[in-house]
């Protein structure tokens, strides 16, 4: 007769309940439930930026003439030349642009913000960011507080951190909630002076 006991793959019944089951799943509820706090904050984080993003893109996007335009294909091609560390011809593109709509807020905005904050000190010039930033906000009738925010940074650049102080302040108050903490940062930086 075989002695099912001893042989390891035999059926040894349902496993045996712990002691420690309680105090195991209570440790276990305890760490989740200080998980869910954490998780919950990192999902609406993500959710909160993907939500700027969007907002950003519909300031951006802001005519429905913008679709298909010459105008957008130069804001594309610019923003390409950006991610990939050419400055200079990101300028060129937006002027390009510019030429072919001068009315586009978009176009007037991406160039002022190139200027006023490009890695690259060679293409900054706060003065004609102020310039172009002021025309984008013309334009939205000072309503977008995207192109505010640009205005901001280019005061910022031309070393007027008193215009650049009033305009975050009132970018942060035109985006209520959807200014994100990049718009914080940033006034903490022109109340201490730094662009």
């Amino acid at each position: 007769p075989h002695n099912f006991a001893d042989d390891p793959n035999s059926f040894h019944g349902p496993p045996r309940k712990s002691n420690n089951t309680g105090a195991i799943l209570t440790a276990i509820a305890i760490v989740c439930g200080m998980m869910m706090p954490i998780c919950g904050g990192v999902i609406f984080g993500i959710v909160m930026t993907v939500r700027q993003a969007q907002q950003d893109f519909e300031f951006v996007t802001d005519e429905a003439t913008w679709e298909g335009s010459a105008a957008r294909s130069a804001y594309q091609e610019s923003s390409d030349f950006i991610a990939s560390g050419r400055y200079s011809e990101a300028q060129e593109v937006l002027e390009s642009g510019l030429e072919l709509d001068p009315e586009r807020a978009a176009l007037h905005n991406g160039k002022a913000w190139l200027l006023a904050t490009c890695p690259d000190d060679a293409v900054r010039d706060g003065e004609v960011a102020v310039e172009h930033a002021t025309r984008a906000c013309e334009l939205t009738n000072w309503n977008n507080y995207a192109y505010v925010d640009t205005i901001a940074a280019a005061y910022a650049e031309s070393g007027d951190f008193e215009s650049a102080i009033e305009w975050q302040e009132e970018a942060i108050r035109l985006g209520g909630g959807l200014a994100g903490r990049d718009f914080q940062q940033r006034l903490r930086l022109f109340r201490a002076g730094k662009r």
